[in-house]
C-alpha cells in the first residue's frame, strides 16, 4: 500500500512543480516561510468561477497552508464570452483559466469526473444526471489523496444558492466529511491513502445572500482577506482580483479593490471554534509531522539568516533542510514539501533549466530532437551530475555557472496521448472517463516527457524535475512556450463540422488530409457511411505521400430518405480517423485536442425565403454557418461601419448571442436597427445575459430581460399561437421539431415586454409556471422584429433537424422582401 500512495503522491507533486520559479528574493523569503508550514484547505464548489478567490489567496500567502479549489465540473455547459468552443471545448478553456487563476493566487486544483450538462434547477435534477456516489466517491478520494484540515464550501446545502449543482456540491461535501472518515466507505481509496478525518467544515457565507450577515458577524468566523502583504507588494483583494479575472470566458473581470474585506465562515460541521480562527487547535506548524524537530529549528535558523541581498547564501542550509525531510518517514506532505525545498535551491541559486522540444508537435511512434539547458545565474558552481528522462540518460558531470550548458539529442516518441486526458474517450452517463487511475482529480495530463537535471550535492543527489516544452520566439510577444504534444500520424479535418441536406439533392464534401509522420506508401481516406447514405468515391487514395504533405479529399454524399441526425465518421488506412484542433487564447496555455474526425449530417426537409443574411457578431457563435448550410449568403457585418443603406441590401440581419453584453457599438445603432425594420427589415435577436447589459435598449419596443431559463430539453412546447406564420411559413412546425435538443430549450428569456410584441412559445421546467419569453414577434412599420431566447447557438451546431426548420421560418419572416432587398419609402 505504501507503494501505491507513493507513486500516486509523486505524479500529483510533479503536476505542480513542472517548472521554473521565476522568484525575486521578497518572493524566496515568502515561499521559505510557506515551507514552514503544514497544513491543507480544501475549498469545494462545482463550477471554475465558483470559487472565492479572496479566501483562497488569503489561506496561501498569509496562513501559507496548501489551499486547493476541488471543482466538481470543468464548466462544459457554460457560455462562452470570448470564442464558439462549446461543451467539452469549453471546459477545456476553463480549465486552463482556472489553472491561470491558481498561479496568480497561490492555490491548486482538482476536478471529479462530473460532466456539466449545463443549468440545473435543482440538486434532485442534477443528481438525475450524475451518479450521485461516483461523484462523492470523487470528493472522498480528493479528500483523503490531499488531506485537508479544513473544508470550505461556497454553497450551502439548502438550494437557496440557485443551481442545482451549487447545493448539490455542499450537499456532497457534507456527505464527503463523514465518509472520508470511515475506512469502510470506498474502500479502494481508503487503501491507496488511508482515511482521513476533516477538523472542519465550514460554509462560506456572503451578503450576496444575506445583506444583513455584517449585523451577525458574532455568528460567524471572521477573517479580514483585505491585508497588504510587502513581500508580494500586494493586497490579498488585488492579487484575488487578478486571480478571479482569468475568468474571461464567463466576463468575470474584476476590480482590484483595497482595504478591509470580511470573509463569513458558518461553521457546519467538525470541531467547535472556541476563538475566531478557522484554525482554533489546529497545529499549522512542522511539530505535527513526527520526528521533524530538528526540520523546524533548521528552518526557523535560515529564515533568521536569509540576505535577500544574497540569496544564494542559503543554498547550502536548503540543501541541509531537503535531506533532512528527506530522511523524515512519510507523511502526507513529504512530496510536496521536497519539492518546495528543491524550487527554493533553484530560485537561491539562479538556477535554470530547461527541457525543450525542437518542435511544438510530432507524430506518434517517431522521434523528437530535444534540448537540454542548464546554469546557474549566480554562479554557484554546483555540479550537474546527469539529466534522466525515464530509462534514457546522460552524464554530464560539469559545474554550472553564468554561463548555459547545453546537450542535444533525440527521444522516441511512443504511440501516446498528450490531450486532456478526460477526452481521450466520449463521456458516459455525464462523467468522463480516467484513463489512467492515477490521474483521477487531476486538472491535467502530465507532461509525456519530464527530464530530471541531478545536481550532485556532498549531501546526496537533488534531481530538479522540468517537463518538456515547446519556445519560440514572436516578433510581436517575444519569448513564448506551448505544451509539447504527440499527435496522429495522419489527421482529417472536415471543411465543415455540420452539413444539412433539406432536400433528397446530394452535397459534396471536402476534408483536409496531412501527414505528420515520414513518407507514407499510400494514405487511404474513406467515410463510415450510415445505412441509407452512399458516398462517391467510396474512399480517395494517395500515393507516396510525403511528411508534412497536405491533400484534400471531396466526396458527393446522397442521402437517406429518413430525417434525422447522423454522425458520419471517418477512417485512415482502415483506422479511426481524428482532427485536429488548437485552443489559442492570450490568457491561458496553447491547448491542442485531437478528437475523432466526424461531420454531422443533418437530413431535414427545409424551406427558405430570401437570399442574403446580415450577421452582427456577438460574443461568438456558429450560427452563420448553419444559415449557409440552409443556402444563404451570409455577411460578417463590422458594426462600427454600418448605416441604413448597407442594412437595407439584406433580406434579414440577425444579431449574435450577447451582442448587447458585449459590443458597445451596438448602443449607437440602436435607430437604425429600427428604421431598418420600419422600412420593410426582418431583425432578429439571440438571446442576451440579463446583466453586464450594454444597453437595454432592444428592439422597436419594450422588453425586458429576465434570467428565467428551461433547462431540460425534453420539456413539452406549447404552441400559444398554432397559426402565427412563424410556425407555418415556410416550413410547417410541429412538435416533432423539438425532438432530439440537446442540454436546454433555452436561456435568459425576457419576463416583460410590451403588449405589441407576441409571445409564441411557451414551456416550463417540471413543477415551475409556464415561461412565454422564448419568441416573441412583433410588426413594425413593414418589417418585422424577433426576439428569441431559444438556445439556437446550441441546436444548430449541434445538428437539431427542427432547430434548423424553425430558424429557418425565422429569418424568412420579412413580408417586404420579395427579391432579398428592402424597400425604401419616401420618409
Amino acid at each position: 500500500m505504501k507503494k501505491l500512495i507513493f507513486f500516486s503522491l509523486v505524479i500529483f507533486a510533479q503536476s505542480i512543480f513542472g517548472q521554473n520559479p521565476e522568484w525575486d528574493a521578497a518572493r524566496i523569503r515568502h515561499e521559505m516561510e510557506k515551507l514552514n508550514t503544514v497544513g491543507n484547505v480544501l475549498y469545494l464548489a462545482a463550477h471554475p468561477d465558483d470559487e472565492n478567490t479572496r479566501l483562497i489567496t488569503w489561506l496561501a500567502n498569509e496562513k501559507k497552508v496548501r489551499a486547493a479549489y476541488l471543482s466538481l465540473t470543468r464548466g462544459d455547459g457554460g457560455q462562452n464570452l470570448i470564442g464558439d468552443e462549446k461543451g467539452p471545448l469549453m471546459g477545456l478553456v476553463r480549465t486552463q483559466e482556472l489553472m491561470e487563476a491558481r498561479n496568480n493566487d497561490g492555490g491548486e486544483q482538482f476536478f471529479t469526473r462530473a460532466l456539466d450538462f449545463g443549468y440545473s434547477k435543482t440538486a434532485e435534477e442534477t443528481f438525475e444526471k450524475w451518479n450521485r456516489d461516483s461523484i462523492l466517491a470523487d470528493v472522498v478520494y480528493t479528500i483523503r489523496q490531499f488531506k485537508p484540515d479544513v473544508i470550505v464550501t461556497r454553497f450551502p446545502p439548502n438550494g437557496y444558492a440557485g443551481h442545482g449543482h451549487h447545493t448539490a456540491s455542499a450537499m456532497l461535501a457534507d456527505e464527503a466529511f463523514k465518509a472520508a472518515a470511515d475506512p469502510t466507505q470506498f474502500s479502494a481509496s481508503a487503501e491507496k491513502f488511508g482515511a482521513w478525518q476533516v477538523t472542519r467544515l465550514f460554509f462560506n457565507a456572503s451578503s450576496w445572500w444575506d445583506e444583513d450577515i455584517a449585523d451577525r458577524a458574532d455568528e460567524y468566523v471572521t477573517v479580514n482577506v483585505g491585508k497588504y502583504n510587502p513581500l508580494l507588494g500586494k493586497e490579498y483583494t488585488v492579487i484575488a482580483a487578478e486571480s478571479r479575472s482569468q475568468h474571461r470566458s464567463q466576463g468575470f473581470g474584476d476590480a482590484r479593490d483595497r482595504g478591509e474585506s470580511i470573509e463569513y465562515l458558518e461553521l457546519r460541521k467538525g470541531e467547535e471554534v472556541k476563538s475566531n480562527s478557522m484554525f482554533d487547535g489546529i497545529d499549522l506548524t512542522w511539530d505535527r509531522v513526527k520526528g521533524s524537530r530538528q526540520v523546524q529549528k533548521m528552518l526557523n535558523k535560515a529564515l533568521a539568516s536569509y540576505d535577500p541581498q544574497n540569496p544564494d547564501a542559503s543554498i547550502s542550509a536548503l540543501i541541509d533542510i531537503y535531506f533532512a525531510i528527506k530522511e523524515l518517514p512519510d507523511f502526507y506532505q513529504k512530496e510536496y514539501k521536497l519539492n518546495q525545498c528543491k524550487e527554493l535551491i533553484a530560485a537561491c541559486g539562479g538556477f535554470w533549466f530547461e527541457f525543450l522540444a525542437e518542435e511544438d508537435k510530432v507524430a506518434a511512434n517517431t522521434e523528437v530532437p530535444v534540448k537540454f539547458e542548464a546554469i546557474s545565474q549566480l554562479n554557484t558552481q554546483q555540479k550537474l551530475k546527469e539529466i534522466k528522462v525515464g530509462e534514457k540518460s546522460w552524464t554530464v558531470n560539469e559545474e554550472l555557472g553564468n554561463e548555459v550548458t547545453a546537450l542535444n539529442d533525440t527521444l522516441k516518441v511512443a504511440d501516446q496521448k498528450t490531450v486532456p486526458y478526460w477526452l481521450w474517450s466520449d463521456p458516459e452517463h455525464n462523467m468522463f472517463p480516467i484513463p489512467v487511475p492515477e490521474w483521477r482529480n487531476m486538472p491535467e495530463t502530465p507532461a509525456v516527457f519530464q527530464a530530471d537535471f541531478i545536481i550532485e550535492t556532498e549531501k546526496g543527489d537533488i534531481p530538479f524535475t522540468r517537463d518538456i516544452r515547446y519556445k519560440w520566439v514572436s516578433r510581436k510577444d517575444g519569448e513564448l512556450y506551448k505544451p509539447f504534444h504527440i499527435i496522429p500520424q495522419v489527421t482529417v479535418t472536415p471543411d465543415e463540422k455540420t452539413v444539412l441536406f433539406g432536400s433528397m439533392e446530394p452535397k459534396e464534401v471536402t476534408v483536409k488530409v496531412k501527414t505528420y509522420n515520414a513518407s507514407k506508401e499510400k494514405v487511404i481516406v474513406k467515410p463510415q457511411l450510415l445505412k441509407g447514405w452512399t458516398a462517391e468515391p467510396e474512399y480517395v487514395e494517395k500515393k507516396n505521400v510525403e511528411k508534412g504533405h497536405t491533400f484534400f479529399a471531396t466526396f458527393t454524399l446522397f442521402p437517406t430518405e429518413d430525417q434525422g441526425n447522423f454522425e458520419m465518421n471517418f477512417l485512415v488506412n482502415g483506422e479511426k480517423a481524428h482532427d485536429i484542433k488548437e485552443i489559442d487564447y492570450r490568457h491561458i496555455e496553447n491547448q491542442l485536442v485531437t478528437p475523432k474526425a466526424s461531420i454531422n449530417l443533418v437530413r431535414a426537409d427545409i424551406k427558405t425565403v430570401g437570399d442574403r443574411i446580415g450577421y452582427i457578431m456577438g460574443s461568438g457563435d456558429e450560427v452563420p454557418t448553419a444559415l449557409e448550410q440552409m443556402g444563404y449568403s451570409v455577411d460578417i457585418l463590422d458594426p462600427e461601419r454600418l448605416t441604413f443603406d448597407v442594412l437595407n441590401d439584406y433580406s434579414s440581419i440577425v444579431l449574435g448571442v450577447r451582442v448587447y453584453n458585449t459590443t458597445p457599438a451596438i448602443v449607437d445603432l440602436h435607430g437604425t436597427l429600427n428604421k431598418y425594420v420600419k422600412q420593410g427589415g426582418n431583425l432578429v435577436v439571440q438571446y442576451n445575459k440579463s446583466y453586464g447589459l450594454i444597453s437595454d435598449k432592444i428592439g422597436p419596443y419594450d422588453l425586458k430581460i429576465g434570467r428565467s431559463r428551461v433547462t431540460v430539453e425534453e420539456a413539452p412546447v406549447a404552441f400559444l399561437n398554432r397559426e402565427h406564420e412563424l410556425f407555418n411559413t415556410p416550413n410547417k412546425i410541429t412538435e416533432n421539431d423539438f425532438d432530439g435538443w440537446v442540454q436546454e430549450r433555452g436561456l435568459y428569456f425576457p419576463e416583460e415586454w410590451s403588449d405589441d410584441y407576441e409571445a409564441l412559445i411557451g414551456w416550463n421546467d417540471p413543477g415551475e409556471d409556464m415561461k412565454k419569453g422564448a419568441l416573441l414577434a412583433a410588426e413594425y412599420g413593414k418589417g418585422r422584429f424577433v426576439y428569441t431566447g431559444i438556445s439556437f447557438f446550441r441546436e444548430l451546431p449541434a445538428g437539431v433537424p427542427g432547430a434548423f426548420r424553425l430558424f429557418a421560418n425565422i429569418v424568412s419572416y420579412a413580408p417586404q422582401n420579395t427579391n432579398g432587398q428592402n424597400q425604401t419609402s419616401d420618409e
